[in-house]
């Protein structure tokens, strides 16, 4: 179980804490049918789990821990929680039928272990329960969902025992292999090197853009437009509001005191001085309020324009009679960000539910203030004409030339290796009879995610590739890169020394037995879970 620490949303006065509890996570295939039917009924379907039939409550939990569990893992709205319930609800029953049921100590342990501020070691437990309360759940849902990750990572151990049957012989001659290096040379072959020579044709370039202008194609681009109301245009009405509450100053020096000194801190991690605290509260209090009367006027402008054609243009009438002024974004692409919106991190979410039949959103909470955004126009899908693009299309065609140059080049010194070396010859004396550079490479062995000193426009996992499928003193084929290719010859295989070896075995076979529990508990489960009558494929044979 591992605990880590995210921000919460702007509008809350102080940093909250969320406990990420991370296990093992199922999902299923996009095109498979919706299972949140199956779920959400009132059961007269008799849906059942192995033969079983699940209760209303049942189905309840499930669904209550799957949304928590969104939430808890920040994904909130990007996760369909009706499959994570069924996988929930199948795993829960599975516990019951194990007997596992993790008790109050266990939970009580588990929160005293994960839930600290990393950096102060102060305990976040009321924070977690803040946030999670704030978003509508209670403290025993927490509970529960505590309970229920403490149970999986029992029930994933019990029931990956068989996968865990690693033999002490097994694992040391898979740490042999793994950890064995290659002492090897090669020649590289670069485009770059081939550029100078390149000659570019009208008819070629033509050619070239025809045959790949669909990787030209321009993607639809949404235009937004918006109206920002900005937190600092608020911040004299929110200090005049808080300074009619006589009560204001004590509640700041409650919260101080109930939350203890150590809990207010600086940039750089320091205790800050009680003075220095009252003023952060002080501060962030109008913030919130100024952020308040921000919302205030942006929903009130949201309503009325809610009553109106919902039209774009009805979003400018408006701005205009309010005398409100409309920003527009740069056109953007559905993978890419509107820069001119990045203070408003539910942005990708609101544009879900925008298009030409509902072109604004709500009201949408940003780090500087409230945002209301319109669809100004949707600009289609095209492929530009080869000259507007000329300049581009010409660089992609010299080095497309040149890379096939290069792997020609590659090719054909692939030919001379195999009759030099057939006739006696070195893989150096090849390479000087080719006018081709030998770069002796640093040795590597296929535990390594990363070598010291390897030449840049050589990439790790090509050479492994290409070493370990060969035996000492052989060359292996031309091997095509990004940038060209390369051509690989091995010396040796030096094999790690025994003292080494026995110094890391312990851990390595630690490593491999927990691997196989956790492939042997995945296993059971696709298995298990698709005969169990919830996975969406079987409720749909069964015609539920």
């Amino acid at each position: 179980m591992i605990g880590t620490i995210r921000r919460h949303s702007a509008l809350l006065w102080w940093v909250i804490v969320v406990v990420v509890i991370v296990s093992f996570v199922f999902f299923f295939s996009p095109n498979q049918p919706d299972i949140r039917d199956m779920l959400g009924g009132d059961g007269a379907g008799g849906l059942r789990i192995d033969g079983r039939m699940i209760r209303p409550e049942e189905r309840t939990i499930a669904y209550q821990q799957a949304r928590l569990s969104s939430l808890l893992r920040g994904q909130r709205g990007q996760v369909d929680e009706s499959r994570e319930a069924a996988q929930i609800l199948f795993l829960r029953d599975k516990m019951r039928q194990l007997g596992i049921a993790p008790g109050d100590k266990a939970v009580a342990a588990f929160i005293q272990e994960n839930l600290k501020d990393p950096q102060t070691g102060q305990s976040q437990y009321e924070n977690v329960i803040q946030a999670v309360e704030a978003a509508g759940f209670t403290k025993g849902d927490y509970f529960d969902y505590v309970r229920y990750q403490i149970g999986l990572d029992q029930m994933a151990r019990v029931l990956g025992v068989a996968g865990r049957l690693v033999t002490p012989q097994a694992a040391e001659a898979e740490f042999r292999r793994e950890n064995r290096q290659a002492v090897a040379s090669a020649v590289f072959f670069s485009s770059s090197n081939h550029l100078a020579a390149v000659q570019v044709t009208p008819e070629g370039l033509g050619q070239f853009f025809t045959n790949r202008a669909a990787s030209y194609r321009t993607p639809e681009r949404k235009q937004l437009a918006y109206i920002k109301f900005a937190t600092t245009n608020y911040a004299g009405a929110a200090t005049a509001e808080l300074a009619k509450d006589p009560a204001g100053d004590a509640e700041l020096e409650r919260i101080y005191t109930e939350r203890g000194p150590d809990a207010f801190r600086d940039d750089q991690g320091q205790p800050m001085s009680k003075e220095a605290a009252i003023a952060r509260l002080k501060s962030d209090r109008e913030r919130f309020a100024a952020l308040s009367l921000a919302q205030r006027d942006a929903v009130a402008f949201y309503n009325d324009l809610a009553q109106g054609d919902l039209s774009y243009s009805s979003f400018e009438r408006l701005a205009a009679d309010r005398n409100l002024a409309v920003g527009q974004s740069q056109p953007f692409a559905a993978f890419e960000r509107a820069p001119e919106l990045a203070e408003v991190p539910s942005l990708q979410q609101a544009m879900t539910r925008i298009d030409p039949t509902q072109p604004f959103s709500e009201p949408l909470p940003g780090n500087d203030g409230i945002y209301l955004v319109a669809l100004r126009q949707v600009i289609p899908s095209e492929i530009p004409p080869l000259d507007a693009l000329r300049v581009r299309v010409t660089e992609d065609y010299r080095r497309s030339l040149a890379l096939d140059a290069a792997r020609a080049a590659g090719a054909a010194f692939h030919g001379m290796v195999t009759n030099g070396l057939a006739a006696g010859q070195t893989f150096a004396q090849v390479a000087g009879a080719a006018q081709a550079t030998v770069v002796d490479l640093p040795p590597f062995s296929l535990s390594m995610n990363s070598v010291a000193d390897l030449p840049p426009q050589a990439d790790l996992t090509t050479l492994k590739n290409a070493a370990f499928a060969l035996e000492p003193g052989a060359a292996s084929g031309f091997v095509a890169g990004r940038d060209g290719g390369l051509v690989l010859f091995l010396k040796e295989y030096r094999d790690l020394a025994d003292e080494l070896v026995q110094a890391g075995l312990a851990a390595f076979l630690d490593e491999q037995r927990q691997q196989g529990g956790f492939q042997s508990f995945s296993t059971w489960f696709g298995t298990a879970f698709a005969r169990s009558g919830l996975a969406p494929e079987a409720g749909a044979a069964a015609g539920e």
